[in-house]
Parts: C-alpha cells; structure tokens; sequence
C-alpha cells in the first residue's frame, strides 16, 4: 500500500496532501486516543467526575474537527488537480491519441464523447488523482465518526451532571468555546461525493 493511503493506526494518521509532491500530513492521535479510552468512565460517571469528562470530550472535539478542517482542504486541492488534468486529457491526450490511432473524423476530429471518455479512464495521472480524492474522502468520514462519537460521550455525561444538579434541559456553552448547538453534522458536507463525472 502506498504511503498516500496509509492509515497508520497509533498515535499518527498519515493523510496524503491535495497538492502533488507535498509532504503528508502527520496528526498526533494522543489526545485523542486518550479520549477515546476515558469513554469506559461513562458507565460510573458521577457529578463529580463528568465536568472533568465533559472537558476531556471537548477538547478531542475540538482537535478532530480542527484535522477534518485540514483534510477537508486537501480534498479541494485534491480535486483541483484532478480536474485540471481532466481538461487536460479531453483537450490535447485524447485528440491526438485518437488522431493517431485513425478513432477521429472529419466531423469529430477530436474523436466522440464515448471514446475521450474512454482515454481519460485509461490516464494514470488522472487516475492516481481520482484515487488520492477518494482517500481523503475516507480519512475524513474516519474522523467524522469520531467526533460524532465524543459528541454523544459530551453530552452523555452533561446528562448525568445536568441530572444531579437539577438543571435538565438548560443550554449554556461548551468549554473552548463550542456552543452546544455545534454538532459533528455541521462539518458535513465540506467533502461530498467527487463530482468528476465527464461532460464531453
């Protein structure tokens, strides 16, 4: 596997960049792997405890949605480039490979839709992009699901705190300065399905 696709499972997430010949990214999972094992506290917590939970949840929030930010950059250039290459390959690979190959007419001379199409998906560059946009695509579904996860251990242990003290249902911010209607959905979205579909 190449190192653009690495997950390295640890203390680091190695993340391809957009941008070719860039050095990856490298995240230091340790805040958030420690996070990820205070979750077992939740089964005992008390009124005691949760503000120190909640605080602990909130900054491993803070820190993925600060890494979805960067990945959610590197997937724009990452398309970027992809269609760059794209333009490149309909307009000057494909006619002169089609040219070459005796595919273009005189009313087509840069050959039919079905035939660059078929050029373009034979392009190792552009494919090599397609595959880099789609890998960014997963490390950023990867950290969307946890944050979705230290929302909910959030708001499990608010839950407890907000029993014991009588104040169910009260809003007020979140440590670091998240407001509690901030949620992990609120970043979806930044990366949707690549639209590289070939228009001709």
């Amino acid at each position: 596997m190449s190192e653009d696709v690495n997950l390295l499972m640890g203390q680091v997430l190695v993340v391809p960049r957009g941008t070719p010949e860039l050095v990856p990214l490298k995240f230091d999972l340790t805040e958030i792997n420690h996070a990820e094992k205070r979750k077992s506290e939740l089964s005992y917590v008390n009124k005691e405890t949760a503000p120190d939970l909640m605080s602990v949840f909130n900054r491993a929030y803070c820190e993925v949605l600060r890494m979805m930010a960067q990945i959610s950059f590197e997937f724009g250039q990452a398309m970027k480039y992809a269609n760059k290459r794209r333009s490149i390959v309909i307009l000057d690979v494909a006619p002169e490979l089609l040219q070459r190959k005796g595919l273009s007419t005189a009313k087509s001379p840069a050959g039919s839709e079905d035939l660059r199409r078929a050029v373009l998906e034979q392009d190792d560059e552009y494919l090599q992009l397609m595959d880099k946009t789609q890998s960014l695509k997963a490390f950023h579904d990867y950290l969307k699901s946890k944050s979705k996860g230290f929302e909910m251990a959030y708001y499990t242990a608010k839950k407890i705190f907000d029993v014991s003290n009588g104040t169910l249902g009260n809003h007020h911010e979140l440590r670091d300065g998240i407001s509690e209607e901030l949620n992990a959905g609120d970043t979806e979205g930044l990366i949707g399905e690549p639209r590289f579909n070939y228009k001709g």
